[in-house]
């Protein structure tokens, strides 16, 4: 999601310790577990929770979800969470600052804006804000059509569990009735606005739909850093956040062979997450993406630097160049 930081890798990261950094281990035999399309390296589980005890919510910035974190009101994180997520793409220093920003030309908080809002009010409000590809036109659409839904049905959550089948393997379907959903209210401004379809991708145009799940990951899961406001959701059923930082770390570890980063991607790397924990597979998904906020997963290689990583083990490029 980001490019790198100018900040220091986690004491924790770097004393990380992993049983498999001892004796006997100068020579990695590459997994050979290829004939099951679900196979993962047995050790990875472990590598895992390493990395997840290395990044803990004690090092949150810089991260979106801490503007959000900054509301108390529920009804406010919601709708913060949802700007946030859409907007959550480029340097995070960067986003959390036009984040703060924007959620500052709300008075009242983003809930109590939001119902208010309609277009004429909103842009005049938003003037001269803007994020990357996106301006306080956009926000102003995008505040309108949230003014609808929740007029009407009171929370995001509540419009999203109308797609939420029995026995769905995960929230695919749903995330695709929701943004069709969302598409529809004030559609002819929606049409006239060059980027905005790229704040409401859709799993049906194939898109890995980083930002929807990220927004998902937040409302849904219960365990810190993430807010759990939505209780009709079981966490079971979230999808990896997937963007190409993640992805290639995803890839280097063994969790995917594709290489177009899309919904079959983020559908392929959860499944395999599964197998570590069913529940709740996507709670790795805070300590990956910091690997890559943090800049501690750059695209050029310092064998040191990998052999610091928990993810070494498992890690394709470290076996390649470290122990060739």
């Amino acid at each position: 999601m980001c490019r790198r930081n100018d900040v220091h890798r986690p004491a924790a990261v770097a004393n990380a310790v992993s049983a498999t950094t001892g004796a006997g281990t100068d020579r990695m035999v590459p997994d050979r577990t290829t004939e099951n399309r679900d196979s993962v390296r047995s050790d990875l589980g472990t590598a895992l929770e390493n990395l997840c005890n290395a990044y803990d919510e004690s090092a949150l910035d810089p991260d979106p979800l801490v503007v959000v974190r900054e509301f108390s009101d529920p009804r406010d994180q919601e709708i913060a969470a949802f700007f946030s997520a859409l907007f959550a793409y480029g340097n995070a220093r960067i986003i959390v600052r036009n984040l703060r920003d924007l959620f500052s030309r709300m008075p009242g908080g983003p809930y109590a804006f939001v119902t208010a809002s309609h277009l004429s009010s909103g842009a005049r409000c938003l003037t001269g804000w803007q994020h990357r590809l996106h301006t306080g036109e956009d926000v102003a659409i995008m505040s309108s059509i949230l003014a609808h839904v929740l007029r009407k049905h009171g929370s995001l959550e509540r419009v999203f569990c109308r797609g939420l089948r029995k026995g769905a393997r995960d929230v695919g379907v749903a995330l695709e009735a929701f943004v069709s959903f969302l598409r529809e209210q004030e559609r002819h401004e929606v049409e006239q606005r060059r980027f905005f379809r790229h704040l409401l991708p859709s799993p049906a145009d194939g898109s890995a739909c980083k930002r929807l799940n990220l927004f998902l990951r937040w409302v849904v899961r219960r365990e810190s850093p993430d807010l759990g406001l939505w209780r009709t959701v079981s966490p079971s059923l979230l999808v990896l956040p997937l963007d190409t930082h993640v992805a290639r770390i995803c890839k280097q570890i063994g969790l995917t062979r594709r290489s177009t980063v899309d919904w079959k991607m983020a559908v392929e790397v959860t499944r395999k997450l599964r197998h570590f924990d069913p529940a709740d597979p996507i709670r790795f998904d805070y300590a990956l993406s910091r690997l890559g906020i943090l800049g501690h997963c750059p695209l050029k290689t310092d064998i040191n630097n990998c052999s610091r990583c928990p993810l070494h083990i498992a890690c394709v490029i470290f076996r390649e160049r470290g122990l060739s």
